[in-house]
């Protein structure tokens, strides 16, 4: 590992997916077509800048993925084009919720001992596109995230990062690994493997996982991710011989209103009112300030 590399290893999270699936009209038999079958383009600009990041720090690149054991065919390209080892995470459904896939990705890179990894995923799957488990995985192991963006450069060490913003405009961040980084498929185009290392590749250079548990323990403390939750005020029941009058206390709505007047003054005297009445709801008036006005003191309503 080079010295100036600051994470240990880049993990490059991918889905392998069935795009296409035929039903035979006849029997009912779905079909997957072996050539509809693969990553998509957000997912291989992910795996194209991690191999391109590894070269430059002298890192090796991780490819993991959860799903059936057909996966192992999409894992398989990854090592092609260099990748330095391929993870099949095993016993999780293709069609499982974002957040259990997040759980079970965080229990397998704490497995294989990861955790100070930069992790790129595609900010997009070729099946539902949700975007979420980037966003979940950050938040397990605790990393900060930057998400959808179009751009990475690396800067001896550091990674300074686009992300598209609304209204044609841009945002520049800098990150230090590890971190949580998502990609769109724009931002590279994935090398093509060369054929001896496409020949050599066996399915047994794949390495299994799992399945995870059902719950994976977050590598942090998990209060700072949960919502605040207020406290509960104690709130007396309302005291009424009937119905109506309960509701009355409740809404206040028999309680008498503080009478409003208005007044036609001049600007000085306004002040003095105003003080006055902040002095009376408890308010400190400050320090040479106008006095108030005297209870019962004429106040002449022609001024303007």
């Amino acid at each position: 590992m080079s010295p100036s590399a600051p994470a240990g290893a880049i993990v490059c999270c991918v889905k392998w997916v069935d795009s296409f699936v035929e039903v035979d009209p006849l029997t009912g038999v779905p079909h997957v077509d072996d050539q509809g079958r693969g990553f998509s383009a957000a997912d291989e600009a992910a795996l194209e800048v991690g191999l391109g990041l590894a070269d430059a720090w002298g890192v090796p690149v991780v490819a993991i993925t959860a799903g059936a054991a057909d996966a192992s065919a999409g894992l398989e390209q990854a090592l092609a084009v260099g990748a330095n080892r391929g993870l099949l995470l095993a016993g999780l459904d293709p069609g499982a919720p974002s957040l259990e896939v997040a759980h079970g990705l965080a229990w397998a890179l704490r497995e294989v001992e990861l955790t100070d990894a930069l992790v790129l995923c595609g900010d997009y799957s070729a099946d539902r596109g949700s975007g979420s488990v980037p966003a979940a995985l950050a938040a397990l192991t605790g990393r900060p995230q930057a998400l959808g963006l179009v751009g990475l450069t690396e800067e001896r060490g550091r990674l300074r990062l686009h992300r598209r913003l609304d209204g044609a405009r841009r945002e520049e961040l800098l990150a230090d690994p590890p971190a949580v980084l998502s990609l769109e498929g724009s931002v590279a185009r994935l090398r093509r493997a060369p054929l001896a290392a496409a020949l050599s590749v066996r399915a047994t250079s794949v390495e299994r996982l799992g399945p995870p548990p059902a719950v994976a323990t977050p590598w942090g403390s998990t209060a700072e991710w949960q919502p605040p939750v207020p406290r509960t005020k104690v709130q007396p029941p309302p005291e009424g011989a009937d119905a109506l009058a309960r509701v009355a206390e409740l809404t206040g709505s028999l309680a008498g209103a503080a009478s409003t007047q208005a007044l036609a003054v001049s600007p000085e005297e306004a002040s003095r009112h105003i003080l006055a009445a902040w002095e009376r709801s408890g308010g400190r008036v400050p320090d040479g300030a106008p006095a108030a006005p005297v209870a019962g003191a004429a106040i002449d309503h022609d001024q303007r």
